[in-house]
């Protein structure tokens, strides 16, 4: 910590100080400075946590956006995943080096709460990765209901076609999501769909499940 981040922390008096001020002497202190003031001036953490995000939003890397990003995402940081989109609305299309989005991130780590701010902050729901995984085909494969249902209600392709001709359908006949898959037909998706092998999703298995 700076000599000046020392001083500041054991001033009883500076959580008293106007927002202004406060706002004023963080745009001189370094992201590691902040992170020290808001484990000894709680009363400002809220505070020193947005400031710190816009402070990461806006002079990291792609790269390191979304790295932030998953991680929010992983460990279920609701509040600094809020921030990051609210900082940064385009981090919701940004790719990675597969391609892939913070909704397939979402989709694949099972967060809802991330599913819904992506899809409220205009994120495409159709964005494709280096193999042809959407969202949506994502959440199927892993069986991720929640996300699944986020998806579909928000009006996501459910009979797109990607890597070996498989749909979201196939993928959770595939991987014995039986929930999902009756999911996904209430959806409209085609049970008859055949892939590059010219295999349907599997009606007979989803037929012996009671889906359809």
């Amino acid at each position: 910590m700076s000599p000046y981040c020392t001083k500041l922390s054991n001033c009883d008096r500076f959580a008293e100080l106007p927002v202004e001020i406060v706002e004023l002497v963080l745009t001189n202190l370094s992201k590691k400075d902040i992170i020290a003031l808001r484990s000894t001036c709680r009363s400002y953490n809220g505070y020193f946590s947005q400031c710190l995000v816009r402070r990461i939003a806006t002079e990291s890397t792609t790269e390191k956006l979304l790295g932030y990003l998953q991680s929010a995402i992983k460990k279920c940081l609701h509040r600094v995943l809020a921030l990051l989109l609210a900082e940064k609305r385009t981090l919701a299309d940004m790719k990675t080096g597969l391609k892939e989005t913070a909704l397939h991130m979402a989709a694949n780590d099972n967060c809802a709460f991330a599913a819904r701010k992506l899809v409220d902050a205009d994120a495409n729901l159709e964005a494709v990765t280096k193999y042809g995984w959407t969202p949506l085909m994502e959440a199927s494969r892993f069986g991720h209901e929640s996300v699944i249902r986020i998806l579909v209600s928000a009006k996501a392709t459910v009979n797109y076609q990607g890597f070996h001709g498989w749909t979201a359908l196939h993928l959770a006949i595939r991987f014995n999501h039986p929930k999902a898959a009756q999911m996904l037909l209430e959806a409209g998706a085609n049970p008859n769909l055949q892939d590059n092998d010219k295999s349907s999703s599997g009606c007979g298995k989803v037929k012996a499940w009671g889906a359809i």
